[in-house]
């Protein structure tokens, strides 16, 4: 995967062909190209799009954007797709394409890519006993250990039947960990600013829509307040 910035001066052709040629395949290659072209949503089509929209064909890829407007330009008050998400075609029956309604504090909106199968290995943590919770009553009378568990010819024998007795007592008896990685916590994160979270997130629904310069203002300062507090709260929790 690779996340492509493109600079606003002008590029030749071949740079963008010198990249695909760099990149191994399947590849994702997603960034802020600020190309407009009808082809992907856009209502006019200009040099930056024609570049893309001839690295798209020449080199058989495939552009996963579904035509959602992805940035949001405040002066005009308009919308566009200047974001992009190519892929190897190998690749592109296994992802969705969608966008966030939400700007999160930025002025373009996030692309959210989805696996639709079923056989992605997303990480976990191992699985851990909580013995905090166990319910140890229940775990003494499923645990009988006796003698002629361990009366066999072979050690190896004797010491599978005694683990096999422990674990499934303890699967019985004590509750385990999901497994799932926790969400990180943001030890900075507070009433107040959960507060201008939800404001911000009004004033933008309101200025989206109705687009009056009178909302656009209210956004624009319900956005700068959440910026102060949420930048003063960091400060001062690491402090």
């Amino acid at each position: 995967m690779l996340l492509a910035y493109p600079p606003r001066v002008h590029i030749e052709q071949r740079h963008l062909d010198e990249l695909n040629r760099q990149l191994p395949s399947p590849f994702f290659l997603l960034g802020d190209f600020n190309g407009h072209n009808t082809l992907w949503g856009s209502t006019d089509t200009n040099p930056r799009g024609c570049q893309i929209e001839t690295l798209v064909e020449d080199h058989g890829l495939c552009l996963l954007n579904d035509n959602s407007y992805i940035h949001f330009h405040q002066a005009s008050q308009t919308f566009h797709t200047i974001d992009l998400a190519i892929f190897s075609p190998s690749v592109v029956p296994y992802w969705k394409f969608s966008t966030s309604t939400n700007l999160f504090n930025s002025d373009h909106f996030p692309i959210v890519l989805t696996y639709v199968k079923n056989d992605f290995p997303f990480p976990k943590r191992p699985v851990k006993y909580i013995f905090g919770k166990a319910d140890w009553p229940l775990f003494e009378s499923l645990c009988q250990l006796t003698p002629n568990m361990v009366d066999k010819d072979s050690i190896d024998v004797a010491v599978n039947t005694i683990t096999d007795c422990i674990i499934s007592s303890a699967d019985n008896s004590i509750p385990k960990t999901s497994g799932s990685i926790p969400k990180l916590c943001k030890p900075w994160w507070n009433t107040e600013c959960d507060t201008c979270q939800k404001t911000l997130e009004k004033a933008w629904y309101n200025s989206r829509r109705y687009p009056t310069t009178h909302n656009l203002i209210t956004f624009k300062k319900a956005r700068a307040k959440f910026r102060q507090i949420r930048r003063r709260s960091m400060n001062t929790t690491w402090c």
